[in-house]
C-alpha cells in the first residue's frame, strides 16, 4: 500500500474518510477516555462496547441502536420538562425491548434526561453522574402482551410529583411517542415540538414546553 505521513491540516483537507482508532483489547482496568472534540465525533455506543465488553457486545450494537435513539429522545423530552430535583428514574421495557441488554438503554435514557442541564454527561459516565446526584435508577422488565411489539416507558420522580412518557419503534427503527402522562398520543419526535397540558382550572389555559431534540 502507498501510505504517506502528513500533518493534520493536510489530512483534513484531502481525506475522504477519517477514522480514529485505538486498541482496547489490552486496555488497563479503570482507563479513562477524554474526548476533547465535539460529541458527535465519537460513537459513544461503540466506545462503551470497547471499554466494557460485558455491557455491550459488538454484534448487539445494530439491534440496540434504534432503541438508543428512542430512549434518548424520551429522556430528552422529560429532561426539558423537569431536569432538576430528580429523585428517581424508572425505565420499563416491554415486548421485544424487554429482551435487550438493559445497560446501554439505561445509559442513553440518562444522557437524554440529564443532558439539558449538563453538557458533560455521556454514555460512559451517565450512571455515575446520576448516582453522584443521588438519583436512583431502576429497570422493570415486563413479559406480557401489550398493544405494541416493543415499548419503553420512562418515569421520573421529582419534588413536585411524577412525569411519564412512553415510546415505540415504527417500522423497526423510527422512534414515536405513544403516551404522555398515561394519555395516548402518537406524535413523531420532531426537531421542535410544542407540548401543552391543560389542568382544567379556572383562568388557566395551559403550560407549554418547547421540546428540541438536541441529540447528535
Amino acid at each position: 500500500m502507498d501510505i504517506e505521513n502528513v500533518d493534520i491540516d493536510e489530512l483534513l483537507g484531502q481525506a475522504d474518510f477519517i477514522t480514529i482508532s485505538a486498541n482496547a483489547l489490552n486496555k488497563k482496568k479503570g482507563v479513562q477516555i477524554i474526548n476533547c472534540a465535539r460529541s458527535g465525533l465519537v460513537d459513544e455506543l461503540a466506545l462503551a462496547a470497547a471499554l466494557n465488553t460485558a455491557s455491550v457486545l459488538t454484534e448487539d450494537a445494530p439491534i440496540l441502536r434504534p432503541y438508543i435513539g428512542l430512549v434518548a429522545s424520551l429522556g430528552s423530552f422529560l429532561g426539558q420538562v423537569e431536569s432538576t430535583r430528580l429523585k428517581f428514574v424508572v425505565i420499563e421495557p416491554d415486548g421485544r425491548a424487554a429482551k435487550l441488554n438493559g445497560d446501554p438503554i439505561v445509559a442513553s435514557t440518562l444522557v437524554g434526561l440529564l443532558g439539558p442541564a449538563m453538557e458533560s454527561v455521556n454514555m460512559v459516565n451517565a450512571a455515575a453522574v446520576a448516582s453522584g446526584y443521588g438519583i436512583a435508577v431502576s429497570t422493570i422488565r415486563h413479559d406480557r402482551q401489550c398493544d405494541y411489539e416493543t415499548l419503553i416507558r420512562v418515569t421520573i420522580n421529582h419534588n413536585e410529583g411524577e412525569r411519564t412518557v412512553a415510546g415505540t419503534l415504527v417500522g423497526g427503527n423510527k422512534p414515536r411517542t405513544i403516551e404522555m402522562q398515561s394519555i395516548a398520543v402518537e406524535p413523531d419526535f420532531l426537531e421542535n415540538l410544542l407540548y401543552l397540558r391543560n389542568y382544567d382550572k379556572p383562568d388557566l389555559l395551559g403550560i407549554w414546553v418547547r421540546y428540541s431534540d438536541g441529540m447528535a
